[in-house]
């Protein structure tokens, strides 16, 4: 395991002052950055954040005994909680050792068949994130806010179980924000809207008169609502123009609303607009009041990408539909799946490309088993951009740590960008073949 020390006074001073800090306390929000895994695929964490994802950064060296103690709970949450899983979050591992190779990665990603995307020599100090131990967990919400896990000593949980679980609560523990009207005495209260986003219609307002003010005495409605007034006896209702309801003066607007003492009447606001009204007699004590109309909302679909985008619509109220273009079917399965280049210990194994002009491969799992035997062992066989830019075009992988001699059992499977899978290949069967003999009786 190894140790990273706090930053120096003057780089700590930088940044807290320039950007945002990600704090093993895990306050504030978390900065952003952009990153180039092995694979030389680009990752941009707010991008994956505003796609409504949760983020979880490993920070990692490949050569610490603790990253390698927890790499199956992390791997194991990331197949629960990744594409392939529930597909709520995305993972990102960060080596922080400078004097990692990429070879050394790769060697890490397949030895312990790690599936999510590493990206290499990442300093800590210039994405501005803590580290303190390694490995060291981010979970990141979508609303930039996070958690971290094992901020300061990952040896307090030595069990892989354990980080699985504490990683698989912490993304569980994320609830979408619900837009809409939070006050109950609109007539669209929404008594699930855990964020109010100005839809609040009231459609009708009541004004009375009380001593010698409007009750209520401002009213922000909107564009056709009804504004009833019940008026007192002495009090009378005028609309005025602004700089004559500054100066409390008593001149009407023309073709303003106008209502007589002591009557009941109704205003319906016809454009978006401020309409100041006084009481003519008792405008000198402060009686005036006014209604500010706002155009009111139109709810619908706002991504112009989506198939029911409304132009018109100023609220997104999460009805989008997206076209869906691949239809995976039981049938697309890995085809024509053979071995060759075997030795004692290890096979390359191969398949057809199975990318489709609808259907883009995100990446390929391959089980095998000795024969005879009753558990698989899972390696990722090739893993895309995740982006799905374009469809993975690998159509082989080189296996390794078997035992000589042996008879073994393989099967694999595509997984698709958008979602969906396929199902596994028929068993095959491959023999490794017998350990090679020495060289002898040299010269």
């Amino acid at each position: 395991m190894k140790r990273f020390y706090t930053l120096s006074i003057a780089l700590f001073l930088f940044f807290s002052t320039n950007a945002q800090s990600g704090l093993l306390a895990g306050t504030g929000y978390a900065p952003n950055f952009t990153v180039t895994d092995i694979n030389g695929t680009s990752h941009t964490i707010y991008d994956y954040l505003d796609s409504g994802y949760v983020m979880v950064l490993e920070l990692l060296s490949v050569s610490c005994g603790h990253c390698i103690q927890h790499v199956s709970g992390t791997e194991n949450s990331y197949l629960a909680n990744g594409p392939t899983g529930s597909n709520i979050a995305r993972f990102l591992g960060l080596e922080v050792n400078s004097t990692t190779n990429n070879s050394a990665v790769a060697n890490f990603v397949s030895t312990y068949n790690v599936s999510f995307p590493i990206a290499n020599n990442v300093s800590p100090v210039a994405i501005n994130y803590q580290l303190y131990y390694t490995p060291g967990y981010y979970v990141i919400y979508p609303d930039y806010s996070y958690t971290t896990i094992c901020g300061a000593y990952c040896v307090t949980a030595q069990n892989y179980l354990t980080v699985e679980n504490l990683l698989n609560t912490a993304i569980s523990s994320w609830v979408p924000p619900i837009y809409g009207c939070t006050d109950s005495l609109a007539v669209n209260y929404d008594s699930t809207a855990t964020i109010d986003n100005d839809s609040c219609d009231y459609s009708s307002y009541t004004i009375t008169t009380s001593g010698m003010r409007f009750v209520p005495d401002t009213i922000i409605c909107d564009v056709g609502d009804t504004i009833f007034f019940v008026l007192g006896p002495g009090h009378n209702v005028v609309e005025v123009a602004d700089t004559t309801w500054i100066n409390n003066d008593t001149t009407s607007l023309p073709g303003g609303f106008n209502f007589p003492y002591g009557s009941m009447g109704y205003f319906v606001p016809d454009d978006c607009h401020h309409f100041y009204y006084i009481c003519q007699p008792h405008v000198y004590l402060g009686m005036k009041a006014l209604i500010i109309a706002h155009h009111p909302p139109v709810f619908g679909c706002t991504d112009s990408t989506a198939t029911n985008y409304d132009s018109l619509a100023t609220v997104d109220d999460a009805s989008c539909v997206y076209p869906t273009t691949c239809v995976v079917t039981g049938n697309m399965y890995p085809t024509n799946p053979y071995v060759d280049d075997i030795i004692h210990n290890s096979v390359k194994i191969n398949w057809n490309d199975m990318n489709t002009p609808s259907c883009m491969v995100l990446k390929y799992f391959v089980r095998y088993r000795e024969l005879g035997t009753t558990a698989w062992s899972t390696r990722a066989a090739g893993f895309g951009n995740g982006l799905c830019n374009f469809g993975l075009l690998t159509t082989s992988q080189l296996l390794m740590g078997f035992s000589p001699s042996t008879t073994y059992e393989w099967r694999m499977k595509a997984f698709y960008c958008g979602g969906g899978s396929s199902n596994y290949s028929p068993i095959q069967q491959f023999t490794t073949a017998d350990v090679c003999p020495d060289l002898a009786n040299l010269a």
